[in-house]
């Protein structure tokens, strides 16, 4: 997962517990059994997903999150999903929130911004979806106290102007980067192939 989370969480005085990813088929997937485990065990209060994963890129079905949910529903446990690359899906994936599944409206915290999708970091800009009422008090007064709960007038505009005028360029950088990647796909199975 992203390296910074563990620098932010172990800053804020809490543990990190690694549920690793583990490959199956050639493909990277969500350690249930491990997980599971761990949340029997280890007293833990969040989980923190990447949808998709940052870094392997893993867009996550409906079925592997209604999972994920269905556990953290069983041990009482908040979900905190980043969904800060939902844009940036190849054709053969489709992104799905862990947000639109059932019975998740009590342990979601969907975190987003037009930052990765429209190449647009440095505005500091993004938005919380949070349905739990009591979460998303806690979490608005928070951030109110830190004065996080504002922007500036050309963050903003930048914003409405990516999701209002930038789906044409969005278009053609997913198809720039799933070329590339075939490229590089290519590359590596005629110049390394065992």
């Amino acid at each position: 997962m992203y390296h910074q989370f563990f620098k932010v969480i172990e800053s804020a005085g809490r543990k990190v517990i690694h549920n690793k990813l583990k490959v199956v088929a050639g493909q990277y997937q969500m350690d249930f059994e491990d997980m599971e485990r761990k949340l029997k065990t280890l007293n833990m209060k969040a989980i923190l997903l990447c949808n998709p994963h940052n870094p392997v890129g893993r867009v996550w079905t409906k079925p592997e999150l209604q999972k994920l949910v269905d556990l953290a529903n069983k041990y009482n446990v908040t979900i905190i999903s980043d969904e800060i690359h939902s844009g940036i899906v190849y054709s053969k994936s489709q992104f799905n929130s862990i947000a639109s599944l059932t019975n998740s409206e009590n342990h979601i915290t969907v975190l987003g911004s037009p930052a990765k999708t429209f190449g647009m970091q440095s505005i500091s800009n993004g938005y919380l979806y949070i349905p739990n009422k009591e979460t998303h008090k806690q979490v608005k007064n928070t951030t109110g106290s830190l004065y996080l709960d504002h922007g500036n007038i050309l963050s903003a505009n930048a914003t409405i102007a990516a999701y209002t005028k930038g789906e044409e360029w969005l278009d053609d950088l997913l198809v720039y980067l799933e070329k590339t990647m075939q490229w590089i796909e290519n590359f590596m199975q005629m110049n390394y192939q065992k």
